[in-house]
């Protein structure tokens, strides 16, 4: 991520009636549920280890090649058997076996049925280092296959929490990614890598010199904290605070690891305002918006996106404090001309939250103008898109101020047709929306029945 899911929100309209700390809150609850579960099926929690193939430009002509890896039954068999049986052998054997597993077909199913994840796992406790490594790197692919193949691998977790506290960091790197592999199977499986003490030795790792280290620590330090109750006292009492403002307020900002620390905050944000409060107090909320300038258009766009929506949510006051800063607003507006979906949406939904704040929230996002582009999504989006912008702008109708302008704008008809849509969550934005054109409009009625409402 997942979290506690809640019923669906109303839209503004609903407001007269509720807070905004009820209606948005329990809007975020809903949401965060389903953008964590899109967000597992989008990025996988489970990611190979594969090795960085070296090119071969003695071609004719110069150009580069690489070679392909590619295996057999017998290959694979032949490797396992040296691996148990010819000590002398070991480690040549290991190398090809976790080439083997490095492949987008990866043998998981028949190197799992021949037994020999045990005798790898107890490879770890070898003398040899590059023999930890090989083996430790076999068994870190083998957890991203399916749910029992990642089971048999899980003895190997406190081998991996213990790499994290040696020296050698290609051991720490391969460590740090078996453990984010297991802990991004299950919640049980993540459970039992938070339990072994992981949380600590990862958090200083974010801040290795190595930077593949720092990169594979954020991964691993993401899945632990996703999930359902995850226990974030760990992170926070590990230092977690200090290691992310220690990235996020370089120049430049290592823009390679900032979505793993965006997901991280996302995460973060999501599970209630006491984690929020201590991220403001400790100064990585306003280090956050400063890195927007370095986020626009890449991978760290919608978990930054996400930070801002959930924190948004939570309250007027947080929605002050991040409206003062000078670069949130254009931020959010650019990105709703996104034509990446994921992006367009979430921003969408971070507008939806703000517009469900005070008058001046209201007007801040006229003033910057959002409207246009909160019009086009109406009209032109996909309906899950389409949804949210509705949302925001429901929300800006609320202010009886705003009808003639937002009708001005020809949203009307769009939304009569959405009382047709197969979601009661759009329908009762549309049936609100409707209500405060008929109840505040002059001619209200007379406009609705032109669009056959």
């Amino acid at each position: 991520m997942e979290g506690t899911a809640a019923g669906q929100s109303p839209a503004r309209d609903f407001k007269q009636s509720f807070s905004k700390e009820v209606t948005a809150g329990k809007r975020r609850e809903h949401t965060t549920q389903v953008r964590k579960t899109q967000r597992d099926k989008a990025i996988s929690a489970k990611r190979l280890k594969v090795e960085e193939q070296e090119e071969d430009t003695g071609t004719e002509g110069g150009c580069s090649s690489v070679t392909v890896i590619t295996w057999s039954e017998a290959e694979v068999r032949s490797a396992v058997d040296t691996v148990y049986n010819k000590p002398d052998e070991r480690l040549v054997a290991l190398k090809q076996l976790r080439r083997f597993l490095s492949t987008e077909d990866s043998p998981f199913e028949l190197v799992v049925s021949l037994d020999v994840v045990p005798f790898l796992i107890r490879l770890l406790g070898e003398p040899d280092e590059d023999i930890q490594v090989e083996a430790a790197w076999c068994i870190t692919n083998i957890s991203t296959g399916n749910h029992e193949q990642t089971l048999r691998t899980l003895e190997a977790a406190p081998y991996f929490v213990a790499f994290l506290g040696g020296s050698n960091a290609q051991l720490q790197e391969v460590a740090a990614w078996g453990l984010a592999n297991i802990a991004g199977d299950s919640i049980h499986c993540r459970n039992i890598v938070q339990a072994g003490g992981a949380v600590r030795p990862l958090v200083r790792l974010l801040v290795s010199p190595v930077q593949s280290v720092s990169f594979t620590a954020a991964f691993a330090l993401s899945n632990i904290a996703r999930g359902q109750d995850p226990r974030l006292a760990d992170f926070f009492d590990s230092g977690i605070v200090e290691a992310v403002l220690y990235h996020l307020s370089r120049s430049p900002v290592n823009t390679e690891l900032l979505p793993e620390i965006m997901w991280l905050l996302a995460y973060f944000t999501a599970s209630g305002e006491p984690w929020v409060k201590t991220l403001i107090d400790g100064g990585v909320l306003g280090w956050t918006t400063q890195a927007i300038s370095q986020v626009t258009g890449g991978q760290a766009t919608v978990p930054l996106l996400r930070v801002l929506g959930n924190v948004i949510a939570l309250s007027n006051p947080y929605t002050d404090l991040l409206l003062t800063h000078p670069h949130v607003l254009p931020f959010i507006w650019t990105m709703l001309g996104s034509d990446l979906r994921a992006v367009s949406k979430e921003a969408a939904w971070v507008t939806s939250n703000i517009s469900g704040g005070t008058t001046q929230h209201i007007n801040a996002l006229l003033s910057n103008n959002f409207l246009p582009p909160l019009v086009h999504l109406l009209k032109t989006a996909a309906f899950d898109i389409s949804h949210e912008a509705a949302f925001a702008l429901a929300n800006i109708g609320s202010e009886k101020e705003h009808i003639a302008l937002l009708l001005s704008c020809g949203v009307l008809d769009t939304f009569v047709r959405m009382l047709t849509a197969p979601s009661e969550d759009a329908v009762n934005v549309a049936l609100n929306f409707l209500g405060v054109v008929l109840r505040n409009h002059p001619d209200g009625v007379m406009m609705v029945e032109e669009v056959d409402g």
